[in-house]
């Protein structure tokens, strides 16, 4: 009678180790950083960072008087300025976040809870990149689509109008397009195709 009890708790513990390496293999792998993926993603923002501040800059200097060049250079750089502050603001929460079908959440206003660890998902399954490589692109773009605008001002409006322009421009025109275009829950929320 002494061996039945020790028989029932080693039964007993056979199973709930069974169990538990059943659970552990249906649990999914904590996603992985794609480093390549990663460093191309910082890689082509650098780019058009750089054709924002001296490649924009300059050509919009070389299209006006010599009188006017360093105002063009100015109000290029203000406008990128102001438009990575906003974005940093509001801007990716508002393009990138989940939240209606015309404009993001309020997930991530002033960066709430976008830090080293938080991961972004791509269009490859399987495949992930920081939040940060990912909020610093779209950022970019943000910023070489305000700054572009200050062409059309060239000569004709003063420093304070433009930034003004730019803060309402972005605002109701770029961020709840780049919702509605550019933004995607990731993979996960794609359904499979049908075989």
């Amino acid at each position: 009678t002494s061996i039945a009890p020790r028989v029932r708790i080693a039964t007993l513990l056979c199973l709930l180790s069974c169990c538990g390496s059943l659970l552990a293999q249906d649990a999914a792998p904590a996603p992985t950083i794609s480093k390549p993926d990663t460093v191309w993603v910082l890689v082509s923002a650098a780019l058009v960072i750089f054709m924002t501040l001296p490649g924009l800059a300059l050509f919009y200097g070389g299209l006006v008087r010599s009188k006017n060049v360093l105002s063009i250079l100015i109000q290029n750089l203000a406008v990128f300025s102001l438009v990575a502050v906003l974005w940093a603001l509001y801007g990716y929460s508002f393009a990138f976040t989940e939240g209606n079908a015309f404009i993001g959440g309020t997930d991530r206003l002033f960066a709430a809870g976008l830090n080293v660890s938080s991961i972004g998902a791509t269009f490859t399954k399987g495949v992930y990149i920081p939040e940060l490589a990912f909020f610093v692109f779209q950022g970019a773009f943000a910023c070489i689509t305000c700054a572009l605008i200050v062409g059309a001002f060239a000569e004709r409006g003063k420093s304070a109008g433009v930034l003004l322009f730019t803060v309402l421009w972005c605002a109701f025109a770029y961020f709840p397009p780049a919702h509605l275009v550019c933004f995607c829950p990731g993979t996960a929320a794609l359904s499979e195709p049908d075989a």
